[in-house]
């Protein structure tokens, strides 16, 4: 396999021209415009490589035959090369459990062998599909890099680890689009070396500062997110994050003079803050700290000081899962009076930002579709979609809308546990009122994720020159998953969400996002609240999703004590 660059990713019309095409599906506007015909587009993940196998070995066959016998080259056989006992090994001496069920493909792996395994030409592959997909993070820490990932033995142990972590991602990434067993096998291998090198870099005082070490970690957090297949390691990649946050007060303020360190940092802040959420765990004073030096920084801009204004916001709702977590069953008048006065901060966050934050709700024509990735496309929601003026607005209203969601789901628990608590009265107008505003509130946050998914993926096609689309199908799943939870499975929103994070598991190589579709059959339903309401009273009170909701119940601490 030989790597050919960038190839174009216009249409064949507007390439043989040599004009810019827009690119968009099914034909470009240019060739539309033009009453031409549009042939289509390529695959551009097929082009990035082209086959030399036969002409190499042509090559080889032909130097054969001048030599004399004496010099022929000895047999190699597929078994020999690969060392297929000693791969196995490997992968059967990694800790995590995200080696895609790898006993039960062996028997598969070994018949799919190739005669010539070119392990050489993977790893490249592997590591240019990286550089292409995911250096956007990295970008300071990618310059100079060799694209076979290759180091030299005295190199140091971070760079070692980095390097091996990237090709274990880009790897599997790579064997879940080709369905490669044997890929996949040795994405196990390079995680593995990776995973050696990164505790080795980390026992080292000095090493374990080191942005390459940094890196490391966030690459293997995202192999278990590429890898992950049952509901069983949904947060395996968690597990990463907790020695991520010991290195963040190792590295201490010094980490904020770099402009990579910055990138990196803000990177685990992000990834940080979902292990807290998922875990039900306080975030780390230390993380708010450096998060709020990074905003007086000389370059700092307007998308990092919102972004951790909302940091401090999810921090709180952190806190308080923590408290609901020790409560439950129980209702608590004062975390619920909490819970809503943080709703109300959150919402009058949104309602500071600046001109750059606002987006636009366009109507759209019915059936209308966007592109999901080179070869997918999936209709749009209902009669809208949003348009952001960048990614990274997109992104930070995502996070401020899952955020609200998780929010209000503790305020939902704790009004239907007000409701079946033993003993108590008929709920009144006003508190039925108050759960329809509730669950009105939640489903327009849904909405609005997925009214938004059509913009946040064409804002991560390719530019300058680095491909951002599967980082946009990451930084997608985890706001869709909570948005499915709001009505559950059966409901158009949810349905539509399954379709979505099925389309992004298969077409850009992320298991994680197939394996959220299995959970939402088991997961509970937010609104279930007005289920019970609409069962035990014929005529269900409506009311605005804009009314205005109470924040003190201390009336209820003695009813629910």
């Amino acid at each position: 396999m030989v790597y050919r660059g960038k190839p174009s990713a216009g249409c064949g019309e507007c390439r043989t021209r040599k004009v810019k095409c827009d690119q968009t599906r099914p034909a470009c506007n240019r060739c539309i415009k033009a009453k031409r015909a549009c042939p289509g587009y390529r695959d551009q993940l097929s082009l990035l490589f082209r086959d030399e196998s036969r002409a190499v070995a042509q090559k080889a066959k032909s130097n054969s035959s001048n030599s004399s016998s004496s010099n022929s080259p000895s047999q190699t056989t597929a078994s020999d090369s690969f060392q297929f006992a000693a791969t196995l090994q490997d992968v059967g001496s990694k800790t995590p459990s995200t080696c895609w069920e790898i006993a039960s493909c062996q028997d598969e792996v070994g018949l799919q062998l190739p005669l010539y395994p070119l392990k050489e030409s993977e790893r490249f592959q592997a590591t240019c599909f990286f550089f292409s997909s995911y250096s956007w993070l990295y970008s300071g820490l990618m310059q100079g890099r060799d694209p076979y990932g290759e180091l030299s033995p005295s190199a140091p142990m971070g760079e070692k680890a980095m390097m091996n972590a990237m090709v274990s991602a880009g790897m599997a990434s790579l064997s879940n689009l080709r369905g490669s067993q044997s890929m996949r096998l040795t994405a196990c291998r390079e995680y593995s070396k990776a995973l050696k090198w990164t505790n080795a870099a980390i026992s080292d005082h000095k090493q374990a500062t080191e942005d390459t070490t940094l890196a490391a970690i966030l690459c293997l957090s995202l192999f278990e997110i590429l890898t992950c297949q049952t509901p069983q390691t949904i947060g395996d990649f968690v597990e990463h994050t907790k020695g991520a946050i010991a290195l963040l007060e190792l590295r201490g303020e010094t980490q904020l003079k770099q402009e990579n360190a910055v990138m990196l940092f803000y990177s685990l802040r992000n990834q940080i803050i979902a292990a807290c959420i998922m875990r039900n765990a306080p975030v780390p004073a230390g993380l708010i700290a450096l998060s709020e030096k990074a905003t007086t920084l000389p370059n700092a801009s307007i998308t990092s000081i919102v972004s951790h204004r909302l940091t401090v916001l999810m921090a709180k709702l952190c806190d308080i899962r923590v408290i609901f977590e020790e409560i439950r069953p129980s209702v608590d008048a004062d975390l619920l009076s909490n819970a809503f006065a943080l709703d109300a901060e959150l919402e009058a966050f949104t309602n500071e930002f600046p001109m750059y934050f606002t987006y636009d709700r366009v109507n759209i024509r019915p059936g209308q579709t966007f592109k999901v990735s080179d070869s997918r496309q999936l209709p749009c929601i209902g009669n809208y979609r949003h348009s952001y003026t960048a990614w990274a607005v997109a992104n930070q209203w995502n996070n401020y809308r899952y955020c609200r969601i998780l929010l209000n789901e503790l305020i939902l628990d704790q009004l239907m546990q007000m409701i079946i608590h033993p003993g108590t009265v008929p709920p009144s107008p006003d508190f039925k009122d108050l759960c329809h505003r509730v669950c009105g509130v939640v489903r327009q946050l849904a909405l609005d994720i997925c009214e938004g998914v059509p913009s946040v993926l064409e804002l991560g096609q390719i530019r300058n020159g680095r491909n951002r689309s599967l980082m946009d199908g990451l930084a997608l799943l985890f706001p869709l998953y909570v948005a499915a939870t709001v009505d559950g499975p059966g409901t158009p929103v949810c349905d539509w969400i399954r379709d979505c994070l099925t389309t992004i598991g298969v077409s850009m190589g992320i298991d994680q996002a197939l394996t959220l579709v299995q959970m939402l059959e088991r997961e509970p339903v937010l609104t279930r609240v007005l289920e019970y309401l609409q069962e035990h009273d014929d005529s269900p009170v409506q009311v605005p999703i804009d009314a205005e909701m109470p924040n003190d119940f201390s009336t209820y601490n003695t009813q629910y004590s």
